[in-house]
């Protein structure tokens, strides 16, 4: 179930060397006067978003602007427009 509680994540950060340039560009953006709402989708939930997220491991830290999907998540955009369920395990 959802939670309509908003909560405070900005009073403590412990950045982790591998992501700090990203979590500190949010914490940035965090901070700004205007209201975030940060909302938790299991990667099931977005297969293309997840597929994208993995694709950054391998290639340097950077802005990519896509003309066509990559072909990594080629087949999840598919698979999401075809209405493909995919289960959480748990």
């Amino acid at each position: 179930s959802r939670n309509p509680n908003p909560v405070m994540v900005t009073s403590e950060w412990v950045l982790h060397q591998q992501y700090s340039t990203v979590s500190q560009a949010i914490k940035n953006l965090l901070q700004l006067p205007w209201m975030v709402r940060i909302e938790h989708i299991f990667r099931e939930g977005n297969r293309v978003v997840d597929g994208l997220a993995s694709m950054s491991f391998s290639r340097p830290f950077g802005r990519y602007i896509f003309m066509q999907p990559p072909d990594e998540v080629l087949k999840l955009l598919h698979d999401n427009y075809s209405g493909m369920a995919w289960p959480r395990l748990v």
